[in-house]
């Protein structure tokens, strides 16, 4: 393992920690210090829903829109090596194809004609909870010695991924439901104003044609499993709600304002709440007195007080009305 790029790379992600760099512009500037630490000719870094480990955005080397479709197709067919769902539940959450890449229905289809023969996968995890992936791709394998060394920066990575989303305004977006109609190939059948608006409001980079990794992850996810998918998606103007229905021939994709719950649960994960915390949080909100969440959790009444303190202050919220406040449903 190179050890002195490595502890150069750990320290760079954690100055962009500091620097309150965006998720965006951070996974632009991984590029460069990714190669310090492992030579690659692809990248790609996505986040993900850590409640659903759906991919809601990438950043990367581009595809085109029949690519990306097919790769969301491959990956949740649920048939081929190193799926990113099953990483992000792994302890060893870094893998690469191996020896063998025409093994993989991906590397055959999309990746080998590239002239790419090898993909390093890791989920980008802490705290148990997923908040991207990385896909690094070269013409040559990679070594045991290269996969040590990502590994040993994906929990730094994930950090740094986290604190990016943490600066997302995390409220419910108030949007009137949108409808897209997609079928093969991502293509778009049909759509409502509202739904061809609210598309053009996910996060996409610029590099990739086509609908949103958002919306092709979960229409590909419905389509596979022949049943619904969701998916929640932080924007500039609040927490969006894509959910896919299978339909003959096609995916039914409708957006909406995200729920209460769902805000609450991703604005916990975000800030890191322990068990604990998360145990009293659930209880402030359903409106029990500390004296009553104490005898319910088997702790002393100032425990309770002491815990909610730090849940107000994680949060950034005053208090049990500013924690009911960002539990509540937007109007409209």
């Amino acid at each position: 393992m190179r050890i002195a790029a490595v502890s150069l790379a750990r320290g760079r992600l954690r100055a962009f920690t500091r620097d309150g760099t965006g998720a965006d512009t951070l996974r632009r500037a991984l590029r460069g210090t990714l190669h310090e630490v492992v030579a690659f000719d692809g990248y790609c870094v996505n986040t993900a829903d850590p409640a659903t480990l759906a991919v809601t955005s990438s950043v990367g080397d581009g595809l085109s829109a029949e690519d990306a479709s097919r790769l969301f197709a491959i990956e949740h067919a649920g048939t081929d090596v190193n799926r990113l769902s099953d990483l992000a539940r792994s302890r060893a959450p870094v893998a690469t194809i191996g020896a063998n890449p025409e093994r993989s229905e991906r590397m055959r289809a999309l990746f080998l004609p590239r002239g790419w023969v090898d993909e390093l996968r890791a989920a980008l995890t802490e705290c148990g909870r997923c908040w991207g992936y990385l896909h690094l791709f070269r013409g040559s394998p990679f070594t045991r010695q290269e996969v040590a060394a990502v590994r040993a920066i994906t929990k730094d990575l994930a950090v740094a991924l986290r604190e990016a989303l943490v600066r997302v305004p995390l409220r419910a977006a108030v949007v009137v439901p949108g409808v897209v109609v997609i079928g093969d190939a991502g293509r778009v059948l049909a759509t409502t104003t509202s739904g061809a608006a609210l598309v053009a409001s996910l996060p996409r980079d610029a590099r990739h044609e086509g609908l949103p990794h958002a919306v092709l992850a979960v229409a590909s996810q419905a389509s596979a499993n022949g049943a619904s998918a969701t998916s929640h998606v932080p924007t500039a103007d609040g927490l969006l709600r894509v959910v896919a229905t299978a339909e003959s021939n096609c995916a039914v994709v409708v957006i909406d304002r995200a729920r209460a719950r769902d805000v609450t649960s991703l604005t916990v994960a975000l800030r890191r709440l322990s068990s604990r915390e998360q145990e009293v949080c659930r209880a402030l909100l359903r409106g029990l007195s500390d004296d009553e969440i104490g005898l319910a959790l088997g702790i002393e009444t100032e425990t309770v007080k002491s815990h909610a303190k730090t849940v107000y202050a994680k949060l950034g919220v005053i208090g049990r009305g500013g924690l009911l406040a960002l539990a509540d449903e937007p109007p409209g």
